[in-house]
């Protein structure tokens, strides 16, 4: 019998392959929030609007996935395809957050939640959806 060796090219170690979600996910309490922004605020057009702007509301005031209390009963929501068609939401959570960017759709998640719930705090509290999203300070720089 022969002996006979094995080239490999290369070598792929497993740890170093990182995946992303195709499939995004929300509490309960996600959930609530955004068929209370869709269904009864009427500020957006579907779920998908209200956590693209959940997203953008943590990044803007720099949240962290610390800053979100504990997450129980998450179900998949939307798929990242309908979600970010186009990779802008992966562009933005990135450019706020280059550290993310191995897995920013992972990172969407905790985001969602943290904007959302204050989107819906400060809907409930009276705020206009326009003090929220530019922020209360930069609407009293305008008009002065």
């Amino acid at each position: 019998m022969e002996d006979f060796e094995l080239e490999l090219d290369e070598v792929v170690i497993a740890d170093e392959i990182t995946t992303d979600k195709t499939q995004v996910a929300l509490s309960l309490e996600g959930n609530d929030h955004v068929a209370n922004l869709v269904d009864n605020y009427r500020w957006f057009k579907d779920g998908l609007d209200a956590y693209r702007t959940g997203v953008a509301i943590a990044l803007a005031r720099n949240k962290s996935e610390i800053d979100l209390p504990p997450v129980t009963n998450k179900k998949t929501k939307y798929s990242v395809s309908s979600l970010d068609p186009d990779g802008r939401l992966r562009d933005l959570i990135v450019t706020f957050r280059p550290e993310l960017e191995q897995k920013p759709y992972s990172a969407s998640e905790w985001l969602a939640e943290i904007g959302l719930s204050i989107i819906r705090e400060e809907l409930d509290g009276g705020k206009l959806l326009s003090e929220i999203l530019l922020g209360s300070e930069n609407l009293d720089a305008q008009s002065s």
